[in-house]
């Protein structure tokens, strides 16, 4: 087990936020008649993890190792009916020519390294950061044991 200090109002860790080198876009439309419109921006390699939400317009949420606090990604729901339409129309032109082209269903990109979409990837992890109490903080409130 990894010895890590913990933020003792909400018993997780302190969040460790990787630098970006790479990033891989998982967004889902419409599969099966539901739009699900969810976006899941992965930072390193896929693992078991938590959602924890932030407090930012949308429902923005940052993806953490609870034992740990590597935050592994951030996810963001209603992500282009909302999260873009609603709050942050200044991501639509980036986010149309990074986006995955699928005609419907599950879009996911292969791991990018290139400088488009590692700044999309970045500009998504800032917004979830300010979502939190502080620098390596989670949001107040957060539940450590909901998964």
């Amino acid at each position: 087990m990894v010895d890590v200090g913990r933020d003792i109002s909400t018993g997780y860790p302190f969040l460790r936020w990787p630098e970006i080198k790479r990033a891989m876009f998982l967004y889902t439309g419409e599969m099966e008649g539901m739009e699900i419109d969810s976006l899941m921006v992965l930072f390193v390699e896929n693992r078991p993890a938590t959602s924890i939400d932030t407090d930012v317009e949308g429902e923005v949420l940052i993806r953490c190792d609870t034992e740990t606090g590597d935050v592994i990604g951030v996810e963001i729901e209603g992500f282009e009916r909302s999260f873009i339409c609603k709050y942050h129309p200044e991501l639509a032109d980036a986010w149309a020519a990074l986006k995955p082209e699928e005609d419907d269903g599950l879009h996911n990109s292969a791991w990018l390294t290139d400088d488009a979409a590692l700044d999309y990837a970045r500009s998504l992890r800032d917004k979830a950061h300010q979502g939190t109490l502080g620098p390596g903080l989670p949001v107040e409130g957060s539940d450590p044991t909901a998964e």
